[in-house]
């Protein structure tokens, strides 16, 4: 009998991470978004959520190992800036301070207006600690007091 491993290393799974993010990045590209004809847009919107969906349940792997969360917090320092960026983002409730200036350093360098848009939502977002992220923090780390999980006190 044949025993399947469900188990991927988390290796494995920061390189699914990184592959989704990339990929979701270039489907929603404001470049890409205006050459495409609406039949295309319909379906690279449902590539977008199928891929979005797959990217949280890998953020969730990653999340509740602690080794995890280390090889999340090594992607803050990865060659690609969108990669340091979603790290960021993702463990920002662990290192405000350290995940703010990331996140402000790859706001600058963004020349996508569309991207740019976003990532001024988030910063604001996080600073004013507007509801929306907060309950999205609490349910990705399954904790009601954020604030307990700062690494940086």
């Amino acid at each position: 009998m044949v025993v399947r491993n469900d188990k991927k290393s988390v290796a494995i799974i920061i390189e699914e991470w990184k592959f989704l993010i990339l990929k979701l990045d270039e489907a929603n590209r404001m470049e890409n978004i205006v050459k495409r004809t609406a039949e295309e847009s319909k379906g690279t919107a449902r590539e977008s959520i199928k891929l979005g969906k797959k990217l949280n349940k890998t953020v969730d792997r990653l999340l509740s190992t602690e080794e995890g969360i280390s090889a999340l917090i090594l992607c803050m320092d990865d060659k690609t800036p969108k990669i340091q960026f979603m790290a960021a983002r993702t463990l920002y409730p662990l290192y405000p301070q350290r995940t703010m200036k990331i996140m402000e350093g790859y706001e600058k360098i963004v020349t996508d207006g569309l991207e740019k848009m976003r990532i001024e939502s988030v910063i604001r977002g996080f600073k004013d600690k507007q509801k929306v992220f907060v309950d999205q923090f609490k349910k990705m780390y399954n904790c009601e007091d954020l604030d307990s999980l700062n690494r940086e006190k």
